[in-house]
């Protein structure tokens, strides 16, 4: 799947945490919250257009007030900052950042955050927001409110900025002249990153042979999720129950849920049904616990019915794109992942693995059949993941299941909703 648009510079494959929300931004953290960060009065500091043209408006209801930008439809890029400083002092590297988007259009709009030490922005730090041609592959749907975060690891730097001494905020807005686009969003908040980030190892499906990858994975004390399609549990080619229980008694691993069909397939009736199923099947076999967690078949959703029905169902749900994801993710329910594919190289996940745990994210990483001669793209070579499991274990990061991630990071924060 490719993106649509994607402005200059390096391409980060960042999908974004969503959530639905029909009337406006939801109310702002508490100042704990964002211990470096100082509000900007709209008197002192409203965004402005640098080059470029388009529009700049402050909606606001009950909720609170954003920042919307309409672009001319022309295809000419705008660039809109702040006046004024957003913060006294920021060390992207103690913080993740969030807000909360929104544009009416996901196949005609580029956008991109950029943050800078000088208000020039002769050198700043990048923050993408690809969309992709398959509207049901996106994380930001048109015309709903998308909570969005970033991290250092998925920025793109130009000309040396000063990571610790950022100040001043942009947003760079580009659409393909096919019309305009409205552009919503949200002061940008700080959120405390951990020291170093973390890496899951998931296989979508439930092959048998991904039998394999736990033995792998063991020579180096590593466990992965297993996202099993409950129908498939025992047929040709797929593991069955006696398989999946050495899987996780013998290897520590986790069963979670997947399916064949996308959801997006589904009446909301049927999805209901649908889930039911995989969810008593597995428990059944004993993965209660680890049943809750999901592996969206072929990465779609919509937020009519998909969205809000797994967000009743499960405590996570794990999408098919997106590069890295932030810890704590803006929303559990649309976590990241990095595909890897059979042309994806051992030394190329492992610079990503590299980037995770320097940067305090978390490094889902997605594969499916482990196989001598790869043949369809989503095959990887079993020598190369075994070269892969190494370097991984050479890089000191902190392996863990997504269940162990989530009980670590999320688990407080459900029992307090």
């Amino acid at each position: 799947m490719r993106p649509v648009w994607i402005s200059v510079g390096w391409v980060v494959f960042l999908t974004l945490a969503a959530q639905s929300c029909a009337t406006g931004p939801s109310p702002k953290p508490e100042p704990s919250a964002m211990p470096a960060a100082r509000p900007t009065p709209r008197s002192e500091g409203p965004m402005v257009i640098d080059w470029g043209r388009a529009e700049i408006a402050y909606p606001e209801s009950a909720e609170g007030e954003w920042t919307a930008i309409t672009t001319l439809g022309n295809g000419r890029a705008a660039f809109a900052k702040l006046r004024g400083p957003r913060w006294e002092s920021l060390d992207l590297g103690r913080y993740h950042l969030q807000c909360r988007v929104r544009t009416n259009s996901i196949d005609r709009v580029g956008l991109e955050l950029r943050l800078s030490e000088t208000t020039s922005f002769k050198s700043y730090a990048a923050f993408q927001i690809p969309f992709f041609t398959d509207e049901e592959f996106n994380r930001v749907h048109p015309g709903e409110w998308t909570t969005v975060s970033f991290g250092l690891g998925d920025a793109r730097l130009s000309d040396d900025p000063d990571l610790t001494q950022l100040t001043h905020v942009g947003w760079y807005v580009r659409d393909n002249g096919e019309g305009k686009v409205v552009f919503e969003f949200t002061d940008i908040e700080l959120v405390p990153r951990p020291r170093e980030g973390v890496v899951s190892f998931t296989f979508d499906d439930g092959y048998s042979i991904q039998m394999e990858a736990a033995r792998i994975l063991a020579e180096h004390g590593f466990a992965g999720t297993a996202y099993v399609m409950p129908r498939q549990i025992g047929s040709i080619g797929y593991m069955g129950p006696e398989e999946l229980g050495e899987l996780t008694r013998d290897y520590g691993w986790e069963v979670a849920s997947h399916h064949a069909e996308p959801f997006t397939e589904f009446t909301r009736e049927a999805l209901e049904e649908e889930i039911d199923f995989g969810l008593g099947t597995l428990a059944d076999l004993g993965f209660h616990e680890t049943a809750g967690h999901l592996a969206y078949p072929l990465g779609k959703l919509n937020t009519e019915v998909v969205l809000d029905v797994v967000r009743e169902s499960y405590a996570s749900a794990r999408l098919a794109s997106g590069w890295l994801e932030t810890v704590p993710p803006a929303d559990w329910h649309l976590l990241r992942a990095v595909n890897v594919t059979r042309d994806t190289s051992p030394e190329e996940v492992a610079q990503l693995v590299e980037r995770a745990k320097n940067h305090g994210q978390w490094a889902i990483l997605m594969f499916h059949r482990l196989v001598e001669s790869p043949r369809w793209e989503t095959d990887y070579n079993v020598a190369e993941f075994e070269k892969l499991a190494h370097l991984v274990a050479q890089s000191g990061v902190q392996v863990r299941t997504v269940g162990e991630v989530w009980s670590q990071y999320g688990k407080k924060l459900a029992s307090q909703e």
